[in-house]
């Protein structure tokens, strides 16, 4: 499965290459840059920035993706470069190519099953769209893997459910929305993408500065999957409250700059984002609480957490 998967991955960049030539070769790349903007703002750097706004939050959107892929990892450190070298800079590559083709084909929205044939005729579109099907079982797989994961932790669901039954949990609301109400999901991905952001950056943020500065990249992987009174996780009744307020700051944030609906967006937004504030104060917001609430009660075993990182050298 990991040769597959090295392949596949392989042959989605050169064909993601390969439709930016013929974007390029058909369309002249004069056209792609000229194109006007997308449902476009008065403003070109607004223009600009909420078009980098939506390539972070589809980045960001592969955050659970990644923990699910590479949690059966020795050591994190053995991740960050297949991470960032085998997903990030693809993925970003990947989504500027989406970009310029939704520039060029605006009702697709850079999804290149609405113009792949167009731009390349049947004989070619066809079985690139055949290869596309196949290459994104593999990311159902990964997506299916993480949620059952989840709900196999939900309380009360952690050991009496079999495998199965939490797998058909997971994947019985995905299949309800895709096969009664499509249109419902693909006809708003931007407003998709934008709650991405919303929800998916300030989490980034808390988990960010609580695992690389506040527990010095040490957890317990025991404790994490524990349910009891006992773990070393448990916070209050379960729950690390004072987290939630870090995470409600950096959504208020996010709220403040960018409307995920609308998209009406507010200053400083054009030269921020909304993501990128919403992960700085979220973080900030959860060291400042970690340090004066949490850590002082006893809390989270922070404290052993800077010894093992310390014994580790």
């Amino acid at each position: 499965m990991t040769r597959v998967g090295f392949w596949i991955a392989a042959v989605v960049v050169v064909m993601a290459f390969w439709i930016l030539y013929n974007l390029v070769s058909t369309i002249g790349w004069d056209s792609v840059v000229s194109a006007p903007a997308l449902a476009p703002v008065d403003s070109k750097l607004g223009n600009l920035t909420i078009g980098a706004e939506m390539l972070i939050a589809v980045s960001l959107s592969w955050w659970p993706y990644v923990g699910g892929i590479t949690q059966n990892l020795s050591s994190s450190r053995k991740a960050m470069n297949p991470v960032l070298l085998g997903l990030c800079l693809p993925l970003s590559l990947i989504s500027i190519i989406g970009l310029f083709a939704a520039l060029v084909f605006p009702d697709s929205g850079g999804d290149p099953t609405s113009y792949i044939i167009e731009l390349s005729g049947v004989a070619v579109g066809v079985p690139i769209l055949i290869f596309i099907v196949c290459a994104n079982i593999s990311t159902v797989m990964i997506g299916a893997y993480s949620m059952s994961l989840g709900v196999r932790q939900a309380t009360g669901l952690n050991k009496e459910l079999p495998w199965a039954a939490v797998l058909a949990l997971s994947l019985i609301p995905v299949g309800f929305i895709v096969a009664l109400m499509p249109d419902l999901l693909f006809d708003r991905i931007g407003t998709i993408n934008a709650f991405v952001g919303l929800i998916l950056a300030p989490i980034c943020g808390v988990q960010i500065v609580d695992y690389y500065f506040l527990r010095k990249q040490f957890v317990s992987v025991r404790a994490i999957y524990s349910s009891s009174r006992d773990s070393a996780y448990w916070f209050w009744g379960g729950v690390n409250w004072w987290a939630f307020l870090a995470l409600a700051l950096g959504v208020a944030t996010y709220l403040s700059l960018l409307n995920p609906i609308t998209y009406e967006t507010h200053p400083p937004f054009d030269f921020l984002t909304a993501s990128l504030p919403s992960v700085v104060v979220a973080g900030a917001a959860h060291w400042v609480f970690t340090l004066l609430f949490v850590k002082p009660a006893g809390k989270g075993d922070y404290a052993r957490s800077v010894e093992a990182a310390v014994l580790r050298g």
